[in-house]
């Protein structure tokens, strides 16, 4: 009797980069290309973190109690004292103090802007506090604890888009010995308003999908991992990628396999 197999994988398309990582503070990153400026807040910041307070002694410490947005750009630092914080913040023990002082200040979902340069990569911005770096110097550095080594940035307003808000990959009825091995590929179409760097990838980071059973589709953009994703220029002519998804894993077992992924466009 021969095995059927039927698998099925739906690709949805989304314009938003987010990231479901739990960190001890995320920020919210969006860039405005018409306009050249990033917008850019701290949106939570966990109270309940246990780690030892950045802070603790900034009082006496000759560089004050600040914090401020910090961004990287290219391998060259610029940073702003966008958050001075009390004197108290000093003796306190914890992250989570630190946090929940923050927010009382007044500063969780304030918007922070900064000027953006063509071609608007390469940029990275953190939550920032002073260290000492020499005999009579300070430079800000990063607070721990983010989401990412460099925290997504979102293009707004919809700058780019995708032609197929859904795309199915149907790798149909499949006899066992035929399914590891079997590819399918769709194209899809994307355009820009004007000439763009972006990145074409799924919003988890992952290129393989599981569709159960042991079953596993490897998913790619153009042949790349869409885990890793492809960049490309895109602009107003638009450009056409091809996603395929390649099954592996299958170790004997039948009926309906499928699973799901979501697409997004973003900044290399």
């Amino acid at each position: 009797m021969k095995k059927v197999v039927r698998c099925i994988i739906m690709l949805s398309t989304l314009l938003l980069i987010t990231n479901q990582v739990r960190a001890a503070w995320e920020m919210d990153i969006k860039l405005y290309p018409q306009q050249k400026i990033f917008k850019v807040k701290v949106i939570r910041w966990d109270e309940d973190d246990p780690a030892k307070n950045i802070l603790f002694g900034c009082r006496t410490s000759g560089m004050g109690c600040m914090l401020g947005i910090y961004g990287i750009r290219d391998g060259a630092y610029f940073y702003d004292d966008n958050f001075p914080m009390p004197d108290r913040v000093s003796d306190m023990r914890t992250m989570g103090e630190l946090a929940r002082v923050f927010r009382e200040q007044g500063y969780l979902n304030k918007e922070i802007r900064r000027s953006a340069w063509y071609p608007y990569i390469d940029y990275c911005f953190y939550i920032g506090y002073y260290v000492i770096t020499g005999p009579s110097t300070a430079s800000m550095v990063p607070v721990p604890g983010g989401v990412s080594e460099c925290p997504k940035t979102e293009i707004l307003p919809t700058f780019c888009s995708i032609t197929e808000p859904y795309i199915e990959l149907n790798h149909g009825s499949l006899s066992g010995d035929s399914v590891n091995g079997n590819t399918v590929s769709k194209p899809i179409h994307v355009t820009c308003n004007n000439d763009f760097n972006l990145a074409i990838k799924s919003k988890n980071s992952q290129g393989q999908l599981s569709l159960g059973g042991g079953l596993i589709s490897q998913l790619k953009v153009n042949g790349t991992d869409l885990g890793q994703g492809y960049s490309d220029v895109v602009g107003p002519s638009g450009k056409t990628f091809t996603l395929s998804s390649t099954l592996s894993g299958y170790t004997g077992a039948t009926g309906d396999f499928q699973g799901s992924s979501v697409i997004i466009l973003g900044l290399p």
